[in-house]
């Protein structure tokens, strides 16, 4: 009775068993939404794909219309309660609308056994601003914590006045690199952008007792052209920002994730002042800044047809590339050549500053005390807030010598005259001009007439045979791509891993032409596995960028062995990729 009782138990067991894989493989629940019906131009979303079987096939639907920030990431799991199994895999994409409207994301496929299944059709709409979202997810944590500002150095300047547009982000918590969605436009004025390095400069700052690092991420000169309201449209920054999880690893530490927020600026509105009307000097230059005058001759007596340099200068801070300097008034009695001009402008943290210089060559042809007038710079200074005008005294020029014979000085004009630095030479003419033969050969005019034309045909089937067998004259000069990358890396300097980041980005755009503008994990990542590059390629590479990203926004220090690691990971990496 014992062993029958055992045996009824056990099949009980298998039927319980095969009934909860009948459920399993009955029931197939393929389901797919959004964490957000409604969000805001640019804003952030998921889209999930569940699915309770494990799948051989995952085709996603078309998402043309959005941005994909990362995905897909898939992720599955069973559980058994109470005997009864479930399973459970997932397929997340983060997603950004590229547009305003309502937008259909399209059927997803599986494949389960031969067989495929569909997900339902969704829809979402995309509205012009954000949509207010729950106050403890992690989007709006995020963006409490991270955000974007501009500062004007001067919000109502005068009409000329350069002022400087600085954009910081500020940021509490661990970010990586971010990528410039919409550029300021800055209509009605000239603009240039300052240089600030491979690295952004990063500060320490606090905002109500809340300590951020504020990374100054972009500076611009701005020169107003035009009087009254002048607008400054928005500037809008992708952020990946690090976000913990409540999941843990196999060593008890939390795990992190990355969400990408739009950081954005406002438009900021620049009150253009007119220049006052009052002392307004009638041959006002137009120079508006702080600035010093010079004028200077290098004789003040020479014999005829020698030469004498006379010149001027302006030097300061100021719309330096915004005004023509002053002209002398030379007597006409004296030969005057064209002005060379020369300028060093730099554009520095405050702006633009340097010089402009313009030289005159002077050859007095007759004896006698020629004067040259006495010259004047004006500009509008910005210590003083009123005009100024400095005047230079005149010149006194006296010229000796006797004039040369009428006949020797008519064979000279001004096209005869060579400048070699400060000095003047003349140009020796020919006796006799070369005379064409006209009683050539018929060879000797045949051999002239082919000789252009084999030329030529040289030259095309030249072009020809490099274009064809791919020729390229930067390697025989600058070396491979590889080599050319691996040169970043001899820079063993670095604290930043700043070398490492050159040497991939130098990489990329030799061999793939990946532009600048696209240098970040997820594009590389994506343009990588279209490619069919291992994936173990990939993560290498995508993890030696996040290195260097990690370091530059969190100055934490590393030692050199980790630096070095990092090098020589590079190295192989680069190699390997470069022989595949």
């Amino acid at each position: 009775m014992k062993k029958i009782g055992k045996i009824f138990f056990y099949i009980s067991i298998n039927i319980l068993y095969l009934i909860n894989i009948f459920e399993i493989h009955g029931q197939l629940n393929f389901t797919s939404y959004t964490d957000k019906s409604k969000v805001g131009l640019y804003e952030q979303f998921s889209l999930i794909y569940s699915v309770n079987e494990d799948i051989d096939k995952f085709t996603p639907p078309n998402l043309n219309d959005f941005i994909i920030i990362s995905g897909p990431s898939s992720s599955s799991s069973t559980t058994i309660i109470n005997g009864k199994i479930s399973k459970e895999s997932t397929y997340t994409y983060y997603l950004r609308p590229k547009k305003i409207g309502v937008f259909l994301i399209d059927k997803a496929y599986i494949k389960i056994n031969d067989k495929i299944y569909s997900s339902k059709t969704l829809s979402i709409q995309v509205l012009k601003s954000p949509v207010n979202q729950n106050t403890l997810s992690p989007e709006s944590k995020a963006k409490k914590n991270v955000f974007l500002k501009l500062n004007i150095s001067n919000p109502k300047p005068y009409s000329g006045e350069q002022i400087i547009l600085t954009y910081n982000l500020f940021f509490s918590q661990d970010i990586r690199s971010p990528e410039l969605i919409k550029e300021s436009i800055y209509q009605g004025f000239w603009s240039e952008n300052i240089d600030l390095g491979d690295s952004y400069p990063i500060v320490n700052k606090t905002i109500n007792n809340k300590v951020f690092k504020v990374a100054t991420i972009k500076k611009v000169i701005l020169i107003p052209q035009k009087v009254g309201e002048l607008n400054i449209t928005k500037m809008q920054l992708d952020v990946p920002v690090v976000v913990k999880t409540n999941q843990r690893d196999i060593f008890g530490r939390q795990r992190s994730r990355l969400i990408n927020i739009i950081c954005s600026t406002k438009d900021k509105i620049i009150n253009v002042i007119e220049l006052p009307k009052k002392n307004k000097p009638k041959n006002f230059s137009g120079a508006v800044g702080n600035f010093s005058f010079s004028t200077k001759i290098d004789a003040d007596s020479t014999k005829i047809n020698e030469s004498i340099t006379l010149s001027l200068r302006v030097s300061g801070d100021g719309n330096l590339k915004m005004f023509n300097l002053p002209e002398f008034n030379i007597p006409s009695d004296i030969e005057t050549f064209d002005p060379k001009y020369n300028e060093d402008i730099k554009i520095g943290q405050q702006g633009l500053n340097g010089f402009k210089r313009a030289e005159y060559l002077l050859i007095p042809r007759n004896k006698g005390t020629y004067k040259i007038d006495s010259i004047n710079f004006n500009f509008f200074s910005l210590k003083e807030n009123d005009y100024k005008t400095i005047k230079k005294p005149l010149f006194n020029i006296y010229v000796y010598g006797d004039a040369p014979k009428k006949e020797i000085l008519s064979q000279y004009n001004k096209e005869d005259v060579k400048f070699i630095g400060k000095d003047i030479l003349y140009i020796k003419k020919r006796g006799k001009l070369y005379k064409y033969n006209s009683k050539l050969s018929f060879y000797d005019k045949l051999y002239n007439f082919i000789i252009p034309f084999f030329l030529i045909f040289l030259f095309i089937l030249l072009k020809y045979f490099i274009k064809k067998n791919n020729i390229k004259f930067d390697y025989i000069f600058k070396g491979s791509i590889l080599s050319q990358a691996l040169k970043e890396l001899k820079n063993n300097n670095s604290k930043d891993l700043s070398n490492v980041n050159k040497a991939i980005q130098i990489f990329l755009e030799l061999k793939f032409q990946i532009k600048k503008s696209n240098f970040n994990s997820n594009y590389i990542k994506e343009f990588l596995i279209k490619k069919k590059y291992e994936e173990s390629i990939i993560d290498e590479l995508i993890d030696l960028i996040d290195s260097y990203q990690s370091l530059k926004f969190s100055k934490r220090k590393v030692n050199q062995d980790f630096i070095k690691n990092k090098v020589n990971k590079t190295k192989e990496l680069l190699t390997k990729i470069d022989k595949i």
